[in-house]
């Protein structure tokens, strides 16, 4: 499965009249060949004018009518066509359109929640059941394991060199680097990123690991700067990437304490992705960071929240095209907040989810009626619990399934490729555990396996290639990095 969309629009025209007996142009038969039944058709003299991010091709002028003139866009944008074509001295106008993004404007295609895996533009997880077909039976073998930068507590993936392949990073806690799979880990002080490039046979190569001065906490990717090229936030630290597997450096400081989760989506309608995120002290406020389109950001505004937000999570909660987001907070209550298309949310409801200490929050459709449900984890009694939206968008049922696991974090993903979603969670207690849906909300048991010392965060994508989800574990204690195929 290829992870970047080609976004190309094929035109033919058919510029040769023909007449009752089939030659083009043929005398007295009503052909396309003008006066006297010539079939000669007028060059395009001059260039076609060039859109406003984009230029053609140089020496178009003098073109023969049915030729053509290559159009190339800037970076961050596509061709509505590959190439403007001349037809009796006039150019038709094809233009560069902003580009859908990796993490990009089209977040989730069906309204169905899940956000999480998305690569080109593309919802991820809406394509499963079509590109996992008769594919896995939710069963993984283990790959390999590879060193990291101290203490990982957060794993993302995405193709950070362009080769087509998916990659991993980690976010690093016990020092400041950014660690990317391909060379050997950098120790230093502080938190950081490391990086893993794939390979494209499910194996990785260490990159580097990337000094900042902030790690440790949450991350995302997304391409913030528009130029093709993913980039990546752990914490409060944003790496710009250069599209060969580095990343630039001095990092860029987004604002805020220590980020503990994010949501990346156009919040203000600019076409520039926009953070929603949370951070530490807890009964801090949700934050929204705009992004300005320049390598810069508008100081972080806050969005007040009656008892702090520990953990949130985007989707599409009251059935319009705008993305809200929800906040478990310091009183295990689940808040609600619809968007309002500019980059502003409106507190809308609390839920009292009755849990003990819930730690873990996430969105998707559990039950297939295209509406998004949660998952959401009780840290304090070691149960993972199913909510499904009772229809209105911002009401819940009572939980459909409730699970007694412990969980560090938790994933919502069509593993076994049957079409109905199911979860995966990192457990630092029991390991990988994976628990396939039936399609109701209910799931059946988790089985677990060893995934390292310390089993703190999960991450799913294709990592071979052969169209079924795999699965990337990162671990506190160990320090590494296990791999996970898709069986």
């Amino acid at each position: 499965m290829r992870l970047h969309t080609r976004y190309t629009i094929l035109i033919t025209l058919f510029l040769a009249g023909c007449g009752n007996d089939g030659a083009p142009g043929a005398a007295g038969t009503g052909g396309s060949g003008g006066v006297g039944g010539s079939d000669e058709m007028a060059p395009c003299d001059v260039a076609p004018s060039d859109p406003t991010d984009g230029a053609f091709a140089a020496g178009c002028a003098g073109t023969a009518s049915g030729g053509t003139c290559a159009l190339t866009c800037d970076p961050g944008f596509v061709a509505t066509a590959d190439e403007a074509i001349c037809t009796n001295g006039t150019w038709d106008a094809p233009g560069c359109d902003a580009a859908p993004f990796p993490f990009g404007t089209n977040l989730d295609a069906d309204g169905d929640g899940a956000i999480t895996y998305l690569f080109g533009g593309t919802d991820y997880n809406d394509q499963d059941p079509a590109v996992q077909a008769n594919g896995g039976v939710g069963t993984f073998t283990q790959g390999e394991t590879y060193d990291v930068g101290d203490s990982p507590i957060s794993i993302v993936a995405g193709d950070f060199n362009n080769d087509g392949l998916l990659d991993l990073a980690t976010s690093d806690q016990d020092f400041t680097a950014l660690s990317v799979l391909g060379t050997t880990p950098k120790g230093g002080d502080g938190g950081g990123i490391s990086i893993l490039l794939g390979d494209g046979d499910g194996t990785f190569t260490f990159s580097e690991t990337i000094l900042v001065s902030r790690a440790g906490g949450g991350a995302t990717v997304g391409d913030f700067d528009r130029d093709g090229n993913l980039d990546i936030i752990a914490n409060t630290s944003l790496v710009f990437g250069n599209g060969d597997g580095t990343f630039q450096t001095p990092e860029v400081d987004i604002g805020g304490a220590f980020a503990t989760s994010f949501g990346v989506f156009d919040l203000d309608g600019d076409n520039d992705l926009d953070i929603l995120t949370t951070s530490v002290p807890f009964d801090g406020d949700a934050i929204v960071i705009i992004n300005n389109g320049d390598r810069t950001f508008q100081p972080p505004s806050t969005i007040a929240t009656a008892n702090g937000a520990r953990n949130i999570a985007f989707g599409y909660l009251d059935g319009d095209a705008i993305p809200d987001f929800a906040a478990l907070d310091n009183d295990q209550d689940l808040s609600i907040y619809l968007g309002d298309g500019s980059g502003g949310f409106t507190f809308k409801d609390t839920i009292d989810l009755g849990l003990g200490f819930a730690n873990a929050l996430n969105i998707g459709d559990l039950d297939g009626d295209q509406i998004a449900d949660f998952v959401v984890g009780d840290f304090i009694e070691d149960m993972l619990d199913a909510f499904l939206n009772d229809g209105s968008g911002i009401g819940l049922l009572p939980p459909a399934t409730t699970m007694g696991v412990s969980q560090e974090a938790a994933l919502i993903a069509d593993l076994d490729g049957n079409g109905d979603n199911d979860i995966a969670i990192a457990s630092q207690s029991s390991g990988l555990g994976i628990a396939l849906g039936d399609g109701s909300g209910a799931f059946g048991p988790f089985s677990f396996v060893d995934a390292g010392d310390g089993e703190f965060g999960v991450v799913a994508g294709d990592f071979n290639a052969d169209g079924k989800l795999d699965l990337a574990v990162c671990n506190i204690d160990s320090s590494d990095v296990t791999v996970f195929l898709g069986d």
